[in-house]
């Protein structure tokens, strides 16, 4: 698959897309959520503050842990096998409590519609949810002895464990944590079809639908690298526990996988569309007469800014696109992902600067190269020292100024010229006054309703403006002794005050 275009350099291309239609989300009774309310007050030191926070964290993850272990419990009170067959009804209310039944009954027609991204997102703070219930359940000097569960369940699950470990060698801490293992893995086994279903979705919608589900699968392939980060069981003296370890270690790790070849390819398909509609859709190449935001500008900085977000997800998927020669990074070779946003950032500059030549008029090109410029400089704020670190020659700020520049002489610059003309004139001719206010007149009249839509950009349009056409208007005034213009200096600048307000 080649890349972005040859001078972009990426090789990015069409992926295979699979119809799937089978499986429902539904919106829930139940409730979940993992905000924090702090319970420091302005007269708390900032490490006060810091501690306290640390302290009601930790209790939350205490507590979570808490709730699963007595979940685990019923969930085996039956006949605590080894395979999991525990009761699914427990399951269920677990992850009826969470928002997320439809993991256990994707029925159609029984459940209500989420959409993908909201779906992804709830799954993915539920997955975070059983994470956060195994703090420390590898970890053999995590558990206290003090940690025993009722001796009916110690000896039903007693059976259960290794021939290898013998009685003495099991302690009920043990079988505790062997029992919250199975249970958290067999939830993880419930979780992980969704995995399935979202990779094989086929958008709908164009551009749109493929952004969307590229938010979704990176919200979910995010959640499945920090499940990931399980400690290792070297210090775990239980088989069994590690057996489960390595069971769930390889569902996350082939889960991961998948979520992330479908990042790939979701990309590649969005660039591909991308380049397709710039060069043959009139909708995407065609400004159509707006000086605004155009929607490449929008679609492409929030695509941006998505990937950004997830840049310690991302990251690794672009590093293994070009080992595997899917993708060439020609500005940072070190840095694949770095150079993918400013490869992304340059083919939206170049683009704005072409679609601009489609204006007959040199003063709205340019306002129209202004407004996006500057709404790109805006959104991407974050991202400004990782975008253009050591790469001065593509910073925005300089192409901004370069263009309000432009767009003041073009505009501007004209109606000045009519004072210092120096013609000498016959009754009934124009004077350079006249023309001056003719000429301020028209471009005034043109301009006042054209949009720039951000109020900062705006004033500064505005003052920029007023600096350069007030003190020449009173510089003529002043000598050639007018004392009755037609305008007033205060009238021509509360008049410049009122441009761009379209």
């Amino acid at each position: 698959m080649e890349g972005m275009d040859s001078q972009y350099g990426g090789r990015w291309g069409c992926r295979d897309t699979v119809e799937s239609n089978s499986y429902t989300i539904s919106s829930s009774s139940g409730t979940f959520s993992t905000a924090y309310t702090s319970a420091s007050d302005s007269r708390m030191s900032p490490a006060e503050a810091a501690a306290t926070h640390s302290d009601v964290v930790w209790e939350q993850v205490v507590d979570k842990k808490g709730r699963a272990k007595c979940l685990a419990q019923e969930f085996f009170a039956g006949n605590g096998s080894i395979d999991g067959a525990g009761d699914m009804h427990v399951m269920e209310k677990w992850f009826t409590q969470l928002g997320v039944e439809w993991v256990i009954r994707p029925v159609a027609g029984e459940l209500h519609h989420h959409t993908l991204s909201n779906a992804a997102r709830q799954w993915s703070r539920v997955l975070d949810e059983i994470d956060s219930s195994m703090t420390g359940l590898f970890v053999d000097s995590y558990w206290e002895i003090s940690e025993i569960a009722g001796m009916d369940v110690v000896s039903a699950w007693e059976k259960e464990l290794d021939v290898t470990e013998s009685e003495t060698q099991v302690d009920s801490s043990t079988i505790v944590r062997l029992q919250l293992a199975r249970f958290i893995h067999e939830a993880m086994l419930r979780m992980c079809p969704f995995v399935d279903y979202i990779v094989a979705l086929n958008p709908i919608h164009g551009v749109p639908g493929l952004y969307d589900m590229l938010d979704a699968l990176l919200h979910v392939h995010g959640a499945l690298s920090t499940a990931l980060r399980l400690p290792s069981t070297r210090s775990v003296a239980s088989s069994e526990l590690k057996r489960v370890h390595g069971e769930m270690v390889s569902l996350l790790t082939e889960k991961q996988g998948k979520a992330g070849e479908a990042v790939w390819t979701t990309m590649e398909e969005i660039w591909t569309r991308i380049l397709k509609s710039v060069d043959t859709d009139d909708s995407w190449r065609d400004p159509k007469g707006s000086s605004g935001i155009h929607k490449l500008t929008i679609f492409l900085t929030s695509y941006i800014k998505l990937l950004y977000t997830h840049h310690w997800s991302v990251a690794p998927i672009v590093s293994e696109a070009v080992r595997l020669g899917n993708y060439v990074a020609r500005i940072d070779s070190n840095r694949p992902f770095r150079c993918l946003i400013i490869e992304t950032n340059m083919f939206l500059e170049e683009k704005l600067a072409q679609m601009s030549l489609l204006f007959p008029d040199q003063s709205f090109r340019f306002l129209f190269l202004v407004n996006n410029s500057y709404f790109i400089w805006e959104e991407l704020t974050e991202l400004r020292d990782f975008v253009w670190e050591s790469h001065m020659e593509y910073s925005v700020p300089s192409k901004i100024e370069n263009y309000l520049q432009s767009y003041l002489h073009v505009s501007w610059a004209p109606v000045l010229s009519c004072l210092s003309c120096n013609t000498t004139f016959f009754l009934g001719r124009s004077t350079p006054l006249c023309k001056f206010e003719s000429e301020f007149m028209r471009t005034y009249t043109t301009q006042k309703l054209w949009k720039v839509p951000d109020p900062t950009m705006r004033g500064m349009l505005r003052k920029a403006i007023v600096e350069r056409v007030v003190p020449e208007y009173r510089k003529y005034m002043e000598n050639n002794n007018v004392t009755t213009p037609r305008i007033t200096l205060q009238e021509l600048e509360e008049m410049l005050q009122e441009l761009f307000e379209g």
